[in-house]
């Protein structure tokens, strides 16, 4: 099989749990019967998992292009590598801004509604995509042509991120975990956004495991291309960073069992309890008396 070929059927096999997956993810964040209130975190989960399935499709889509086409004009190429980079450092900046905002959940829970409202958090994903634009053109059409720029932006890339990501998880972890006296405010607050930082947790523990070994491939070949120099290992390294953009939903099953009752129930595989559903009414007043307290 060749490099090409073995590149699309690796992106077909992370295609179909993608798109199933994000799409309950979606559906579960929107359609949730006891808790219809639009958040912050509802929005960026939303956010993150159509950018997964964007990049997935794009993938794909890059994939049946080689295979048609051997070589394209370097202009088609440069908006090829664009529309990766676009959709690739964007999914990953959505991350970041989940992060920060458990984080700040976690350890200011009675600012994260002044800090994370809905209309700033809509603000930040429209000025992050607007800087992941202008980062890729910039790429593009300079960075990549010159050596020192690319070392720069690959451990720009690599590191930013990862190190808020890696943080932010350590920190919330570490602080539930000491966490033992609570005034009655924070543990209203905690047990109304537990569910969501779970989801986090799980999710960048995903991201860490399945983007870490090819970004440091990747960083190792920029630094030692005769070293890192094997197409297969890479594509299979490759492949398991594809996965990061199509396992989260079943990540969060595993991991979070508010989230599995909400999917089971949702894709009519459990019924709603008359208890849960009170419970969630009586969790969606004290959610709206906090965001709107004087």
């Amino acid at each position: 099989m060749s490099y090409k070929l073995l590149e699309l059927v690796l992106s077909l096999i992370c295609l179909v749990p993608s798109y199933a997956g994000n799409t309950c993810t979606i559906m579960v964040m929107r359609k949730s019967p006891w808790r219809k209130r639009a958040t912050t975190t509802k929005l960026l989960f939303c956010v993150l998992a159509v950018t997964d399935m964007c990049y997935i499709s794009f993938k794909v889509i890059d994939g049946v292009r080689q295979q048609l086409t051997e070589k394209l004009p370097d202009n088609i190429q440069k908006v090829c590598t664009l529309v990766e980079g676009i959709l690739y450092n964007y999914s990953i900046s959505v991350l970041v801004v989940i992060s920060v905002e458990r984080f700040v959940c976690v350890f200011w829970p009675l600012k994260v509604h002044d800090y994370f409202s809905l209309r700033n958090c809509k603000i930040v994903l429209v000025l992050l995509f607007c800087v992941t634009v202008a980062w890729n053109v910039l790429y593009v059409l300079w960075v990549m042509t010159v050596k020192r720029f690319l070392v720069a932006s690959v451990l720009v890339d690599f590191a930013l991120p990862f190190t808020m990501i890696t943080f932010t998880t350590i920190a919330i972890a570490v602080k539930l975990c000491l966490t033992q006296e609570e005034d009655i405010h924070q543990r209203r607050s905690r047990a109304t956004n537990a569910s969501a930082t779970g989801l986090l947790i799980a999710a960048n523990v995903c991201f860490l495991l399945t983007m870490l070994p090819v970004r440091v491939y990747y960083v190792c070949f920029v630094f030692s291309p005769s070293v890192c120099s094997n197409k297969y290992f890479y594509q299979w390294l490759y492949f398991l960073h594809n996965l990061n953009f199509a396992l989260n939903f079943y990540v969060y099953c595993v991991c979070n069992e508010s989230f599995r009752n909400d999917a089971l129930i949702l894709l009519g595989c459990r019924h709603v309890p008359d208890s849960r559903m009170r419970s969630g009414h009586q969790g969606l007043e004290q959610e709206t008396t906090l965001s709107h307290r004087p």
